[in-house]
């Protein structure tokens, strides 16, 4: 018997409709990973400002932590943060970098590493005073308002006199 050159391509209706299903299937996934789960209805404020130590320019860049303390009315709880350079000038962030803070009360935290931590044994030091690199012992906070488009606040970190 010999094997025709151009095999039949007629092919049975039944495998074309799984065949097209499979494609509308994968199709219908696609499209929701490109898509994604949808906008965030959640509020946000644009929480601008600038850092500085002892009322001059931060020695480097670093970030503030924003850690949440209280929602304000239905809003959830959600931290951000915001990287800042040596100028000290930051805009804040929830989800993504920059988009904004969820409106609640928030402790700050601010790191500005000289050489930071890192897995490997080498010893950590920090450019600010080490209260400031924690929410709870920095007293740095800020009150984000609902119903508020944007807002500035500035932090000014004072080092410790030495005695």
């Amino acid at each position: 018997m010999q094997i025709p050159k151009y095999p039949n391509t007629q092919v049975p209706l039944q495998k074309l409709w799984r065949a097209g299903l499979g494609l509308w299937v994968f199709g219908c996934l696609g499209a929701s990973l490109f898509i994604g789960c949808g906008g965030r209805d959640v509020e946000q404020v644009q929480v601008t400002g600038k850092v500085t130590l002892d009322g001059g320019p931060m020695p480097g860049p670093g970030t503030l932590y924003f850690t949440p303390v209280k929602a304000a009315g239905d809003a959830p709880l959600r931290p951000g943060t915001a990287q800042f350079d040596a100028d000290g000038s930051y805009a804040a962030g929830s989800f993504e970098s920059g988009d904004g803070l969820v409106p609640g009360t928030y402790n700050v935290a601010v790191h500005c590493w000289e050489v930071a931590p890192t897995m490997e044994d080498v010893t950590p030091v920090s450019f600010i005073p080490e209260k400031f690199t924690n929410a709870a012992t920095s007293g740095l906070s800020v009150d984000v308002p609902s119903g508020s488009r944007s807002m500035s606040k500035d932090f000014n970190l004072v080092s410790e006199p030495t005695p």
